[in-house]
């Protein structure tokens, strides 16, 4: 086997590999939607609009499976202690329903 048909051969492999590990982050996300936030909004008196933005990002199924739980006590936590009653944001001049937006971005490894 030539040096290129190796390099061909191990190409094909790691793009197979990649398909196999890498999925769209929406994958994570079903059980993130505006009816889970609201339903978690409505058990903490809060009102609440939850969108999510670059959910169509892939990374590796293993770290999503990973962050999964982290998050969903990162939403909670943030409606819970960050977000005020629809009474309490009104008293400060806010719109009654607040917004919360789950943002995901291609990001960098920190190499160079």
């Amino acid at each position: 086997m030539t040096w290129r048909a190796a390099s061909t051969t191990v190409d094909s492999f790691l793009d197979s590999t990649k398909q196999l590990l890498m999925m769209p982050c929406a994958a994570l996300f079903p059980g993130f939607s505006q009816s889970w936030c609201a339903d978690v909004a409505r058990d903490l008196g809060k009102d609440v609009e939850f969108t999510m933005h670059g959910v169509e990002i892939e990374l590796d199924r293993r770290i999503l499976a990973q962050i999964r739980d982290p998050l969903v006590h990162l939403l909670r936590n943030a409606i819970d202690h960050g977000i005020g009653t629809p009474d309490e944001r009104k008293a400060a001049g806010k719109p009654p329903r607040a917004s919360l937006t789950l943002s995901v971005s291609p990001g960098r490894c920190g190499h160079g």
